[in-house]
């Protein structure tokens, strides 16, 4: 079922695609701080540069992605993150830690309008029975990225430099748009009463303070988080 469905075909390639680019990219920014001569504590906070805005965008964004085209946000989240990491190619020789930085912010802010964009999107174009099999399929890709992203992108750090690595990324972001911009991702049925946005997060954030499984989920998942880092 989900092969007969272009529109999902589409998205799944192009967050395929834009988490391998990610991934290549990370490991290409870890070379760069390290070859320049910094250790932990500067890939460190790098590595905080862009989860701490991505921990406050997933947050405050949420209202956003369900009052906006979900569509239009990945497409402009992959436009912008295409322009920072192409910046980095704009700089003679080796980018300094500050732009490397700015990426990072970059690159965490809006890639956090992007992931739950994505999500949001899967019950409005799939059935409830491809629901599970969707993310399963979502899930699997990006533990694949995660996997070989880090390996294609030391091969070519190694053989090419770090250039090509942040090409490959910018280059990612750009089809990505591209396969958004050309799948079918039906608009969210509109609800009948309109809030604020802030309604919308007080809204969200009660229903974990009461739900007991979703709280319990979120402190597991922040645990595992915590120790992975």
């Amino acid at each position: 079922g989900l092969r007969r469905n272009p529109t999902f075909a589409r998205l799944w390639l192009a967050q395929a695609v834009s988490a391998l680019g990610d991934w290549i990219y990370s490991i290409t920014a870890i070379t760069v701080v390290t070859q320049a001569g910094g250790g932990a504590r500067s890939i460190a906070l790098l590595l905080t540069l862009q989860l701490g805005p991505a921990a406050l965008v997933g947050v405050f964004g949420g209202p956003l992605v369900d009052r906006r085209s979900r569509r239009a946000l990945m497409i402009g989240a992959d436009l912008i993150r295409a322009a920072a990491v192409a910046s980095l190619l704009l700089v003679p020789g080796p980018p300094a830690m500050a732009h490397l930085g700015a990426v990072a912010v970059c690159l965490g802010g809006f890639g956090a309008l992007f992931a739950p964009s994505l999500q949001a999107s899967l019950p409005n174009m799939l059935p409830a029975p491809q629901l599970v099999a969707a993310n399963s399929v979502l899930s699997s890709t990006f533990t694949f990225a995660v996997t070989t992203g880090p390996l294609i992108g030391g091969f070519v750090v190694a053989q090419l430099g770090a250039e090509p690595g942040f090409a490959l990324n910018a280059a990612s972001f750009l089809l990505s748009a591209v396969l958004i911009l050309v799948a079918r991702v039906p608009r969210r049925a509109g609800r009948g009463e309109k809030t604020s946005p802030f309604h919308d997060l007080r809204e969200g954030l009660h229903h974990i303070a009461v739900s007991p499984v979703t709280r319990s989920l979120l402190a597991v998942l922040g645990f595992v988080m915590l120790a992975a880092a």
